[in-house]
């Protein structure tokens, strides 16, 4: 990671909080003066590391590396401790998940928390599939990059940024999702456990036939049947949108709005 910072004992107690849940703590409508954004990242990243090492996985270089930027980065022991909880967890989480550690795949180590509760909905995943969604003509190239803001409570606004693709689209394009229950943000390097079903559905055309296409639905999406026994769920859909630094999830309302704009 490149922006990496040094954390402290409240930041770590915060993202406990939430176990590590972003969606969860943007949810909560209000962020606490003391927690960054690049504070959460590096506690996730610290995370993420700690358990491959933990889990036996690691060179002897990269533990070394992992235990140093922990000491380096998180340098009050209580807050330490509390990282080293978390990873234990996950560890204890994976195990319920799976009869024999030992044989995880590598999704498995890089999904951290994830890899549990994504090892006991298999059968789900296998009944996901994804359709290219077009609530706009002229999506015909992939998309740089996606940002989002919240505008009330259930109500998400997106843009993506097309026209920072080279030889791509000259204009961005703006999302309003209603009806929003739940928002998750995956970097594309870590793309590889993302549970999408693959293979992609890709951009028409000969010039980006190699490119997923950038808005997509999911169909018998195991992540909405999550929410099934909300009220606020019914009627929800599952929208992915995929760029080449973000991938985000939405599970909104159908009517979603979408408009061509000139870029920032």
């Amino acid at each position: 990671m490149s922006d990496q910072c040094q954390i402290t004992r409240r930041q770590v107690d915060i993202y406990a909080e939430f176990d590590g849940n972003s969606d969860m703590y943007q949810r909560r409508g209000r962020s606490d003066p003391e927690m960054s954004w690049s504070a959460w990242r590096t506690i996730d990243d610290l995370r993420r590391r700690l358990f491959i090492v933990s889990v036996g996985s690691a060179s002897e270089n990269f533990k070394a590396a992992v235990l140093a930027d922990v000491e380096a980065l998180v340098p009050d022991a209580d807050a330490r401790a509390i990282v080293r909880n978390l990873v234990e967890r996950d560890i204890r989480a994976l195990r319920r998940g799976h009869k024999d550690v030992d044989v995880l795949d590598k999704s498995a180590l890089f999904g951290v928390r994830a890899a549990a509760a994504r090892s006991t909905r298999t059968l789900d995943l296998m009944k996901e599939r994804c359709g290219i969604w077009q609530p706009i003509k002229g999506i015909e190239a992939p998309c740089a990059d996606i940002s989002f803001r919240y505008e009330e409570r259930d109500c998400v606004r997106v843009q993506m940024h097309f026209s920072r693709v080279k030889d791509g689209l000259q204009q961005d394009l703006e999302l309003l999702f209603h009806g929003s229950i739940a928002l998750r943000w995956t970097e594309e390097a870590f793309s590889m456990v993302h549970s999408a079903p693959r293979p992609l559905p890709k951009c028409q055309g000969v010039r980006w036939a190699d490119w997923t296409f950038p808005l997509l639905q999911v169909f018998d999406s195991a992540w909405l049947q999550e929410h099934a026994g909300y009220p606020a769920a019914a009627g929800r859909q599952h929208f992915l949108l995929v760029s080449m630094n973000d991938l985000v999830d939405v599970l909104a309302r159908p009517d979603v709005s979408a408009k061509w704009i000139a870029p920032a």
